[in-house]
């Protein structure tokens, strides 16, 4: 099984009885248009998102929630539902479009924020992880095909 999640510093995972490998991570980030940005002045701290246009994928978080963290302090910021997808090629093409401030893993955003398409916002504080894990049967219980299948992925 391959699959995608969030989680942040105390987060805990519920217990598969499977093998979990990670494949990858990345942070999430705050970005939004420029254009946006001169219209609604960037936030300061979290709880300046209530006042903002908010977009994000279930997909990637579960929930409208967004953790933040400062000096070892979580801020769990429950941001207005303004736009709810569940594809983040499409949140980011609405980030792009000025639509409001998007919360997506970084490596989905970081062509967009060097070349200045997108600006990173409450970059001073650590967010949620983006992990895509493998998880699978231990050795033992598992196919030489299936064991194949994730050695390929894991090399």
């Amino acid at each position: 099984m391959i699959s995608a999640n969030a989680g942040y510093q105390g987060y805990r995972e519920k217990s598969l009885h499977l093998v979990r490998r990670e494949i990858m991570q990345s942070p999430f980030i705050a970005v939004a248009f420029p254009a946006y940005l001169a219209l609604h002045p960037a936030p300061d701290v979290p709880a300046d998102l209530a006042k903002h246009q908010c977009l994000f994928a279930t997909t990637l978080t579960g929930s409208n929630d967004w953790i933040l963290t400062r000096n070892g302090e979580s801020q769990i910021v429950k941001v207005p539902k303004s736009l709810e997808v569940n594809d983040s090629d499409l949140l980011l093409q609405n980030a792009k479009m000025g639509a409001g401030i998007a919360y997506l893993p970084t490596f989905i955003v970081e062509s967009e924020i060097l070349d200045g398409r997108l600006i990173p916002l409450l970059d001073e504080f650590e967010t949620s992880i983006w992990s895509l894990n493998l998880y699978y049967h231990p050795v033992t219980n598992s196919s030489a095909m299936a064991n194949h299948f994730k050695e390929h992925l894991l090399t």
